[in-house]
């Protein structure tokens, strides 16, 4: 009948309709296509500056590597460097006791005997 096909025809107008706003939605939801050229672009970019860090990097990776080394062998003069002062400053000690020691001992008969020796050339040389 007249109706029951007008209304087959109206369901399927309304199905059409229905997945034209479907469609047309979805297409809004989806990024133009300049946009997606654009975010490409920036995608490529950045790989690009990533690739250039890296190579800096691995470039670099070698300076660090000595600069590493010699601050250990830094390390090592500087503690090497400590332990010669504390040992030296030993020594310093242990001389001064002994000058002080000899100084209150007074000076050897040998000494004695130098010195009025040294006394009288420059006696002689002076007269």
């Amino acid at each position: 009948s007249l109706e029951s096909r007008n209304e087959a025809l109206r369901k399927q107008l309304e199905n059409v309709r229905r997945d034209m706003r479907k469609q047309q939605s979805e297409q809004k939801a989806k990024p133009a296509g300049g946009e997606l050229q654009r975010t490409d672009r920036e995608i490529s970019r950045i790989r690009k500056q990533n690739l250039e860090m890296r190579l800096q990097l691995e470039s670099r990776a070698a300076a660090m590597e000595s600069l590493m080394q010699l601050q250990s062998v830094v390390d090592d003069l500087g503690q090497q460097l400590q332990e010669q002062d504390k040992e030296n400053g030993a020594l310093q000690r242990l001389l001064s006791r002994q000058a002080q020691g000899v100084a209150e001992q007074g000076p050897s008969t040998a000494q004695v005997g130098e010195m009025d020796r040294l006394r009288a050339v420059s006696n002689a040389l002076s007269k």
